[in-house]
């Protein structure tokens, strides 16, 4: 089944987009979202993430995908701001068998549009790009050529025309949206388009472009009160002929304006359900998620920390 799970990966990693890579509590790692969000926060900012999937159908695979970021705005005197940030990603399949690894620089300008009781909002455009490392174990592999009389022989030369690793350049560009609507309402809504170059991602010699992916999201923060407020969301993704999409909304309860806790859940495309839970403590942010395995489906825990290291006005 390891070998097997190999080929499997690489089909889904080259030739579809990878869902396992997709976070239900999205909007809590903004620079990997959309790189338009870098900077959005009121000082230096710092995330890291992990997620664990295990599919139905490789159940003995575990898909480990996990990243940080750290970004910061610098403040203009008209108002506006530059964002500047780097992103680090990493997944890991199985027993080392697939992984990837990528670095990237974020730049975003953020127009400052207006004030809402003092509070700014701010539409931005983004720019990620970076290099990324496949990586691959092609001794753990097996090729029909080393199939003998007496069944596979791994002595046996398969005479194949595979690169265990490839680098390639990626650019991903953002537009966002951002900020009070009114005085109860906020937002977090952008479009992005990851893999605009649309690389070569063969292990194999020949010519396989990684498709383009879009990206479209909205979130709403409304404060019912001043201690509740609810927080729906809406995600979908496309790439090629292959879409994903998420609905969900959470409930928080605010303990005064730095602490909170919340607690949610939402629907993912081929019967996904998954919960969400959370804490604001004065900087520190954490996100729990787990979703469930279903009809055709995958078990996923997932944790974020996002820690803002330095404070500032943020208007």
């Amino acid at each position: 089944m390891k070998y097997t799970s190999v080929f499997i990966l690489i089909f889904i990693t080259n030739t579809c987009f990878c869902q396992q890579a997709i976070s239900s509590q999205y909007t809590l790692i903004p620079t990997e979202l959309n790189a338009g969000l870098t900077g959005s926060a009121c000082g230096l900012r710092a995330i890291t993430h992990y997620q664990s999937i295990r599919y139905k159908y490789l159940a003995s695979t575990t898909f480990i995908n996990y990243g940080a970021s750290l970004d910061m705005p610098v403040k203009l005197k008209n108002g506006d701001r530059i964002g500047l940030g780097y992103n680090y990603i990493g997944d890991l399949a199985g027993e080392s068998s697939y992984s990837n690894t990528g670095h990237s620089i974020n730049v975003a300008y953020l127009k400052r549009l207006s004030f809402v009781e003092g509070k700014p909002t701010f539409v931005s455009l983004g720019l990620s790009a970076g290099l990324i490392k496949n990586t691959i174990n092609v001794g753990g592999l097996r090729w029909p050529s080393q199939i003998g009389p007496n069944g596979f022989d791994p002595a046996m030369n398969p005479n194949e025309n595979i690169t265990g690793n490839i680098r390639y350049p990626n650019v991903n560009l953002g537009l966002v949206f951002t900020g009070p609507i009114t005085s109860s309402i906020s937002t977090n809504s952008g479009l992005s388009i990851n893999h605009v170059n649309t690389p070569n991602v063969s292990f194999l010699g020949g010519n396989t472009p990684l498709k383009s992916r879009i990206i479209a999201y909205t979130k709403l923060d409304i404060m019912l009160n001043t201690t509740w407020s609810i927080h729906p969301t809406l995600y979908y993704t496309k790439q090629g002929s292959n879409n994903f999409y998420m609905i969900g909304t959470d409930l928080a309860y605010h303990f005064n304006q730095d602490n909170a806790i919340s607690f949610g859940g939402g629907y993912g495309k081929n019967d996904q359900p998954f919960i969400n839970a959370g804490v604001n403590i004065n900087r520190l942010n954490i996100g729990l998620n787990y979703g469930f395995a279903a009809r055709n489906s995958y078990h996923k825990l997932e944790c974020i920390i996002a820690y803002l290291i330095t404070k500032n006005k943020c208007n």
